[in-house]
């Protein structure tokens, strides 16, 4: 089983539940799992339990800090491994990590940090994932360059597919730089709400504009209160609600995943859609004009036009090409 990063540019996507939830669901297939907090706030370390990760030490940030001062040699990274309440073993985070950020911009190797570190330990396991943060930073290029493969969340909203172009840009760019043998393992549908017809027009339009190109997961996690309650309750959702949707739909991504890492183990890389399907915007409907009040025939006034109020009518097709504009110059080129 792979390093697996869970990564979208675009904040509150579902990345930390994902994580969280699709681990414990890998365990409970038998798998052994070690979940990486690649995010400064802590939220997978909250989430799973601990919730002082400043209180923790050593962790992730410190071992990057170490290995980045090292000039790439690994630190002990095995050290700083905790059992969390959620059970599952966790190589946490917390404020350190914005420090090691820094330190790695001036390292040897900056890119190559991260799976130093993680190279070790990666007998004791089966699958790594790791939790990215949602930024364009050296942190989310270290995580897909020792990944071999990336899981996008996608929430049920127009405004995350920028996010999701941003990070398939980004992924593009450390493919053809850093890592040729990277894979997109599957766009998830998170936060789907099936009684909005929104909701609906979203998964229509991701399923349709990468069908045959990229795998959009079978499983789609539906919004549900559960899953924000198990972040408070330190737990997964198999603890909380094991007879819940979302832990069905959790366990039916476990056995997607582990199918989909079966078919594409050794394989090249997917090669990301150059221009991918478009898919129409629903058109809204002009509301009527607004009635007006005749003035009495005694009053001279002058005649005042109806005025009609209207929404704009939305008619351009949307391409996830138009937010692609390229970030091989971020990486360290000059071919924009």
């Amino acid at each position: 089983m792979p390093i697996i990063a869970i990564s979208n540019q675009k904040g509150g996507v579902g990345k930390t539940t994902t994580t969280l939830n699709l681990g414990a669901a890998l365990q409970a297939a038998g798998k052994r799992v070690l979940l990486v907090d690649l995010d400064p706030q802590g939220n997978l370390t909250i989430a799973a339990g601990l919730l002082q990760p400043d209180t923790l030490s050593p962790s992730i940030g410190e071992l990057l800090a170490q290995a980045a001062r090292a000039g790439g040699r690994a630190p002990a990274a095995a050290s700083a491994i905790v059992r969390s309440p959620a059970g599952l073993d966790l190589l946490p985070a917390n404020s350190q990590l914005s420090a090691a950020e820094l330190a790695l911009v001036s390292a040897i190797g900056r890119e190559t940090v991260l799976q130093t570190v993680l190279t070790p330990l990666l007998p004791s396991y089966d699958v790594v994932l790791m939790d990215c943060l949602p930024s364009l930073s050296l942190l989310v290029v270290n995580a897909f360059t020792a990944a071999d493969g990336i899981i996008i969340p996608v929430q049920a909203d127009y405004l995350a597919m920028q996010g999701l172009a941003q990070v398939m840009e980004t992924i593009g760019a450390v493919q053809r730089r850093l890592n040729p043998t990277l894979q997109i393992y599957g766009i998830l549908l998170t936060m789907v709400d099936p009684r909005t017809a929104h909701a609906r027009e979203v998964v229509s339009t991701v399923r349709q504009a990468f069908e045959g190109q990229i795998r959009v997961f079978e499983a789609e996690i539906r919004l549900q209160v559960a899953l924000k309650d198990t972040s408070k309750a330190g737990v997964s959702i198999f603890d909380y609600d094991p007879r819940s949707a979302a832990a069905q739909a959790y366990s039916r991504l476990a056995q997607e995943v582990i199918a989909v890492v079966q078919e594409t183990g050794g394989a090249p890389a997917w090669p990301l859609p150059a221009t991918p399907a478009a898919a129409t915007l629903p058109t809204l409907p002009v509301e009527a004009p607004v009635a007006t009040l005749e003035a009495p025939a005694s009053v001279a006034a002058p005649p005042t036009p109806a005025r009609a109020r209207t929404r704009p009518v939305l008619t351009e097709r949307l391409r996830f090409a138009d937010f692609l504009v390229g970030r091989d110059g971020w990486l360290g080129g000059n071919d924009l």
